[in-house]
């Protein structure tokens, strides 16, 4: 999997510097292209399953908002992202009492706005902003058909990472609560 995340530079080198820290702190080692678990005591595996989980609620996240670009892209819809971000934040809470994602946090309004931009970002989806006398700015999402070798590379990715890998049950959950 490593491999798959060093074909784009940016996850490379983030990925690179979370590799580091974890060097840094004592937890593993880089030899070339493997990663060796340095410190196998039972408190450091407490703290990096600790670890895991913190992050595993901003993949969910992540995976869900990607999800929502996918269909938005299939229909060809242009939506207004402050409705889309209520929608999602409900959705996924409803995908956590189903059992499909097992941290309640992954709902957070922020997170899933940080990752609508994050993916505008890297190029998958589009956000336009336009100025409106009433208030904040309004901002629209789109995705195009042409985005969708972008789109599948990221859920390929981030599909294996979400707590719904490997579970056909979490992933119709999702599917049918993101329709």
């Amino acid at each position: 999997m490593i491999g798959e995340w060093r074909s784009n530079e940016y996850i490379e080198q983030n990925i690179n510097e979370d590799l580091q820290i974890g060097a840094r702190i004592g937890y593993l080692s880089i030899e070339g292209e493997n990663i060796v678990i340095k410190n196998e005591n039972k408190n450091s595996f407490k703290q990096i399953t600790f670890m895991a989980q913190l992050m595993q609620s901003f993949i969910d996240s992540y995976f869900i908002v990607l999800h929502a670009i996918n269909t938005l892209m299939e229909r060809g819809s242009v939506v207004q992202k402050k409705y889309i971000l209520n929608d999602l934040h409900h959705c996924v809470q409803e995908i956590h009492y189903q059992g499909a994602t097992p941290f309640l946090n992954a709902c957070v309004i922020e997170t899933l706005d940080a990752a609508f931009h994050r993916f505008a970002q890297l190029g998958v989806c589009d956000l336009k902003a336009f100025d409106s006398a009433e208030g904040p700015q309004v901002v629209y999402l789109k995705c195009t058909p042409d985005k969708k070798q972008e789109v599948e590379r990221y859920y390929n990715i981030l599909e294996a990472m979400s707590s719904s890998a490997g579970s056909h049950e979490k992933q119709r959950i999702l599917e049918v609560e993101i329709q």
